[in-house]
Order: C-alpha cells, then structure tokens, then sequence
C-alpha cells in the first residue's frame, strides 16, 4: 500500500505500509521534490476557479492528489495546482516509479506533466487517471472560466505516446 502526501509547495513524500489491516507495517518513506526536476507543481493554488454567469467560484480541493492508481511498478496521480504561476489552475499528473521501493530514495519520478485550459483564462481541476492493463492513459477533469460554465473533460495516452504528451481535449 502506497500513500502520497502534500509536504510543502514542491515537495510530496510517498510511504509503504505492508501487511495486515490490523497490523501494518510501515517500510519506509521517500520524498519527491524540486530536486527531481519536473515534480514541482509551481504555485500551491487554493483559490476558487470562476465560472459563466456568477461571481460564486468553484473549490478546485488543490493541492490534495484526487486519486492515485498502482500498476506495473509505478503510481499514478493527479491534483490541482499553478504551473506556470499564471493565475489560473493547471491539472499536475506525475507517475511514480516504485520498483526499488521506497526505502533509500528508491521512488524516483519516471514522467509527469501538466494540463492546461484550452483557452486562455480557462482553469482546469478535480483530475482523476486512470490507466489500463495495456498502459492506456486517461485523465478526466473539470474545466470552466469567467466565460465558460464548468465542463468535463478528458486527454487520452497511448503506450506508443511520446513521454509527457497526452492527445487533445475531449469534452465528455
């Protein structure tokens, strides 16, 4: 069992716990930070996202990671944040390789990236991934503006995709 937590603005630690419900075991600890290039989310966002028609905004639950997925050795996870320290919230998704596990900096972060409003001002936020048995990459989130009302979304990945490239928007 794997736990990711938020530490500071660009720092995330990642735990392994093993064995029993009643009786787990904690094997280590390791933390992802700048340090690793890519992994720094930029600006902890934690304001409301706008949307079409009212002044009332949207809690974008930044920068809590809304789900992670476990497969083949590596985790899966996506949240909310600032890359560019723009103003408007980006979607941060970063897989995690854990094959040497966690204990003496054994988690390293193998690919990550963000998605960004498909217009200027637009924010994008509450992802979710997913990823399939054949390494199939989906992420589905909100995206809305001061011109848009909110929308679903979602970017696809093929296995054969270049590393932190996801296919166009979709709206669902």
């Amino acid at each position: 069992f794997y736990l990711v937590t938020l530490v500071d603005s660009t720092t995330y630690r990642v735990v392994e716990i093993t064995g029993a419900p009643n009786s787990p075991t904690v094997l280590g600890s390791d933390t992802l930070g700048s340090q690793q290039g890519t992994w720094s989310v930029g600006t902890i966002f934690l304001s409301g996202a706008p949307q079409s028609g009212t002044n009332v905004t949207i809690d974008t639950v930044a920068p809590r990671i809304m789900n992670a997925v476990y497969r083949s050795g590596h985790i899966y996870c996506t949240l909310t944040c600032d890359g560019d320290s723009d103003g408007d919230s980006d979607v941060f998704w970063a897989k995690i390789a854990t094959t040497s596990g966690v204990t003496n900096g054994g988690t390293n972060l193998a690919d990550s990236g963000f998605i960004k409003g498909s217009t200027s001002g637009a924010w994008t936020f509450m992802p979710s991934i997913n990823i399939n048995s054949r390494g199939e990459i989906l992420i589905c989130y909100t995206q809305s503006s001061s011109s848009q009302f909110p929308d679903m979304r979602y970017v696809f990945r093929n296995p054969s995709d270049a590393s932190g490239f996801f296919q166009g928007p979709v709206v669902a």
